[in-house]
């Protein structure tokens, strides 16, 4: 959390290999969007997102991400808007 992230490349996180608890918490950077499937093929039980400065998600974004356990995913303190 809180790196200064700016963007993600689509590949991030291609590979990586999580326990069945894993959390991923990238808040607290300026991100502003997330690319297509940057989270495909993940598997974590938590994903923070939160205070950012995401202002749309694109719809593919979360497609392959899998929650586990009733997950959670945070985009909360953002700046999306409807």
């Amino acid at each position: 959390q809180s790196n200064n992230l700016t963007q993600l490349d689509p590949d991030s996180f291609r590979g990586l290999r999580m326990n069945r608890n894993g959390v991923l918490d990238i808040s607290q950077n300026k991100l502003q969007t997330l690319p297509p499937y940057v989270f495909a093929g993940l598997y974590v039980k938590q994903l923070h997102l939160q205070s950012n400065n995401l202002t749309q998600l694109h719809p593919d974004s979360f497609k392959g991400l899998k929650l586990l356990d009733f997950g959670i995913l945070d985009v909360s303190r953002n700046k999306l808007q409807t």
